[in-house]
Formats: structure tokens, C-alpha cells, sequence
């Protein structure tokens, strides 16, 4: 019968660029459901701790790489300034 996940197939290919497709021996639904939950109790609190300091910037590092470069040094910049006004380094 037909695969349900094509990228099971021996010799599967990726349809973007031809790459041989391999499935990792921890990519189970099991293991990513731990990574979930360990995520969820232990980064996410970090995460919402920093989002609530008038600090944090929040930058896409999944865009063209060009921007993500753009972002952080508008970002930093921005801290920096921050920094001198309140009579910072």
C-alpha cells in the first residue's frame, strides 16, 4: 500500500531542492511531545520573564538573513540609547 508519509519511502527525495529525506530516530511523536513539555516548563517562563522588560525586542530570525542582521543592530542601537539617557555606560 501507499506510504502515509511520502518521506518514509526509501529513496525519497525533497521536492524543493532533490535532497535524500531522512527521518531522524528521535523525530517520534513521543519525543516531541517531551520537548513540548519540557519547553512549556521550563523555557516559556523564561521567555514571558524577559517579554515583560522594556528591553526585550522580539526578532524573526526565520527571515532573509540581510534583516535579521538589520533587526538586531536596530535593537541593539535602540538599548544602547536607552542606556545613555538614564545615565548608563
Amino acid at each position: 500500500g501507499a506510504n502515509a508519509n511520502p518521506q518514509d519511502a526509501p529513496g525519497a527525495r525533497c521536492g524543493r531542492c532533490g535532497g535524500e529525506l531522512v527521518t531522524r530516530a528521535d523525530d517520534t511523536e513521543a519525543v516531541v511531545r517531551k520537548r513540548l513539555e519540557v519547553y512549556g516548563q521550563d523555557t516559556r517562563p523564561l521567555v514571558d520573564f524577559y517579554r515583560r522588560r522594556p528591553t526585550f525586542r522580539s526578532i524573526d530570525g526565520a527571515a532573509d538573513p540581510g534583516r535579521v542582521a538589520r533587526d538586531l543592530k536596530t535593537a541593539i542601537d535602540d538599548a544602547v540609547r536607552a542606556r545613555e539617557k538614564v545615565g548608563g555606560r
